[in-house]
């Protein structure tokens, strides 16, 4: 009887062990994620579109909204990828935002090329 008992005791102080060794890589862990810098991109929400316009340059297009300056210094946006056919997609879409007098949303990538803000999602509201 002793040795079940025994037994039964080890293996709970096992378990309790056990389960202060998770409980505290759980608090590294929690720690280590919020001590993380914010994030430097931000999300631009239901910008209207003044004007497009493409350089002779074809890997890339930019775009004036009527907002504040981001932190690049100004209120231009520069759209630009390596793949042409998402170029075109991107241009195809910020060209029917600004003639269908829609709104778009899109990602701030917190890169400046001058004192363009490099762009990188678009998305075109109703």
């Amino acid at each position: 009887m002793v040795d079940l008992h025994t037994q039964k005791i080890n293996q709970e102080v096992k378990l309790n062990r056990l389960n202060l060794h998770i409980a505290t890589l759980f608090s590294v862990i929690l720690t280590i994620f919020l001590s993380l810098p914010a994030e430097a991109q931000e999300i631009a929400n239901r910008q209207r579109i003044n004007f497009i316009y493409q350089l002779d340059d074809y890997d890339s297009f930019e775009i004036k909204i009527d907002a504040r300056r981001h932190d690049c210094g100004s209120t231009f946006y520069k759209i630009k990828h390596d793949n042409a056919i998402v170029l075109e997609r991107k241009f195809s879409m910020t060209m029917s935002a600004l003639l269908a007098h829609r709104e778009i949303t899109f990602k701030e990538e917190g890169v400046c090329e001058g004192n363009r803000m490099m762009v990188g999602w678009i998305r075109i509201h109703d």
